[in-house]
């Protein structure tokens, strides 16, 4: 891993992470573009929570996708890689934002551990760079600006990207564990802004304060939707979207924080299901999918192995969730990582050789990942 910190391209911003700061206000007027976020200066260490780092490697992400070859200079370089696994007998490929033990239904859960079930108020920025995020969209239509020219413009202004309200720091004075979870709000104006004018989720009027905003922006009550939204590195390369064959229309998707740029990867929408409470009332929280990590016959795998983990679902799939439940399921001598590509559960009458029976593998699971799958192989 390398050191890395966010850099931030102004007074106002270099502070925004630390202090609500009021830089942004609630007349028509633009919200100042502050920069961009990026993690890999090695001078300081204010960081990114290290699930959202890109590592260090040279083979799995070249520099060059046309010859699958790296910088002779620069052997590695920041990356996130793409992981692959499999579903229903397929390759699968999700970028693994690290892994939390898991803690068992009605446990005290050790620190560091994953609540179950995990309730969505993990969305909530709780802390400074704790839980999750909010993040503001924009279902309405802004007003497009001129067309982007990457040798003078900053920043396209042909749509409104999200704003988010929180950011992944990792941040030992609070102890805080980091989830790549947002609650997305629905943002609604009274008069049309130029796509991007909002930076800011300081410019956005909370529901109670309708046409507060600038522009006359106001944000809905409650969640439109919970979503896996992983902040990343503004300056990484991404591999994938799976190997071999890069998507040219598809790659990280942009939002902003407090005037800065950020870059995110979208694992798409969590389910939720309400669930009972001690006290007799009923919550909501995030639905989980049980999968497998394949361990060898003498050693347990690491969950970001290539070809280890197996899903009962692929994205798109409808009991697909980016939230994954790993059991444990220890091969037999000789059978190796790409050896079984699929899970069968009790339903299934015939269980094909290279699928793992689901029924012998640990009944609790050992630790929940948080994955954002690519566009697969024909989308």
């Amino acid at each position: 891993m390398s050191n890395n910190h966010l850099f931030r391209g102004s007074l106002c911003a270099a502070v925004a992470a630390l202090a609500a700061l009021s830089c942004a206000g609630n007349s028509n007027q633009a919200d100042p573009y502050n920069g961009v976020i990026f993690t890999t200066d090695y001078v300081n260490n204010t960081a990114f929570d290290s699930k959202f780092l890109a590592g260090d490697t040279a083979t799995t992400c070249p520099k060059d996708p046309t010859t699958s070859k790296n910088d002779a200079l620069f052997p590695t370089y920041p990356c996130y890689e793409a992981q692959e696994g499999y579903a229903n007998g397929s390759p699968v490929w999700f970028y693994n934002f690290g892994a939390l033990k898991y803690c068992s239904p009605g446990a005290t859960c050790a620190a560091g551990s994953l609540p179950n079930p995990l309730p969505v108020s993990v969305a909530d920025p709780q802390t400074l760079g704790g839980g999750g995020a909010h993040v503001d969209v924009f279902p309405h239509s802004c007003t497009p600006g001129p067309a982007y020219n990457p040798e003078t413009d900053t920043y396209p202004r042909d749509s409104q990207f999200p704003i988010f309200n929180a950011l992944p720091l990792a941040t030992t004075t609070y102890g805080a564990i980091v989830y790549p979870i947002v609650a997305t709000y629905g943002v609604s104006t009274t008069s049309n802004e130029t796509c991007n004018d909002l930076k800011d989720s300081r410019s956005i009027a909370d529901a109670s304060n309708p046409g507060g905003g600038s522009y006359g922006a106001t944000r809905t009550a409650q969640p439109t939707s919970y979503q896996m939204w992983a902040a990343i590195d503004m300056t990484a390369n991404v591999g994938g979207p799976f190997p071999g064959q890069l998507n040219p229309n598809w790659g990280p998707a942009f939002a902003w924080y407090k005037g800065l740029m950020l870059r995110y990867l979208d694992g798409g929408p969590i389910p939720t299901q309400p669930v009972n409470n001690p006290d007799g009332s009923t919550s909501l929280a995030f639905v989980a999918m049980d999968g497998v990590i394949l361990d060898s016959a003498t050693a347990y795998a690491n969950t970001t192995d290539q070809k280890v983990i197996l899903l009962p679902a692929a994205p798109g799939d409808d009991a697909y969730s980016p939230i994954v439940n790993l059991h444990d399921y220890k091969m037999a001598a000789g059978q190796t990582p790409g050896s079984f590509v699929g899970i069968c559960t009790a339903s299934m009458t015939n269980c094909p050789s290279n699928y793992v029976n689901f029924a012998k593998a640990s009944a609790t699971p050992y630790s929940t990942i948080f994955i954002a799958s690519t566009p697969q192989q024909g989308q």
